[in-house]
């Protein structure tokens, strides 16, 4: 694909990505990207400020970087066009993708000192309408196996959560 194809077809993303990933035979890469934009709309509205896209860590790259309230919030986002099986996109996140997911929280609210945490957006499109964002939040909590990280600096483990 040309540059000046692609640069159109990311404009038309960033404008809507809803109408993109409908009519637009999207990539992969392109339903992530538009799955992401449709997160950040969603915590935006639920007035939460965005951070930061794309964000890479010494754990991996966090897709959207958010402030809930004083709470630092790494979000993963999974998109796709159905549930399968009553399961939606999140079910592709495993264990040691949320592992490594906690240490970039921990990474980025250690920065920030701040408190942090995980939560999972996933964007099902599909159909008629708008798109069915289902927010899970706090994948890192106790009752969730929790994410427990080694004492790196000498003031006792880090729990997140």
């Amino acid at each position: 694909m040309d540059g000046a194809r692609r640069r159109l077809r990311l404009f038309c993303l960033g404008l809507c990505p809803l109408f993109f990933l409908r009519r637009c035979q999207p990539s992969a890469g392109e339903v992530g990207l538009a799955g992401e934009r449709l997160a950040a709309r969603h915590l935006v509205r639920a007035g939460w400020t965005l951070l930061g896209t794309r964000l890479h860590t010494p754990s991996g790259e966090v897709d959207l970087v958010a402030l809930d309230g004083s709470v630092l919030v790494a979000v993963e986002v999974k998109t796709g066009r159905r549930p399968y099986r009553d399961r939606g996109p999140g079910r592709r996140l495993g264990p040691q993708r949320r592992r490594r997911l906690g240490r970039a929280a921990a990474h980025l609210g250690a920065r920030r000192r701040s408190r942090a945490r995980v939560d999972l957006i996933e964007v099902i499109y599909g159909g008629r309408g708008a798109a069915l964002i289902n927010h899970q939040r706090d994948l890192c909590a106790p009752d969730r196996g929790g994410c427990v990280f080694p004492d790196l600096d000498g003031d006792g483990p880090l729990f997140l959560g």
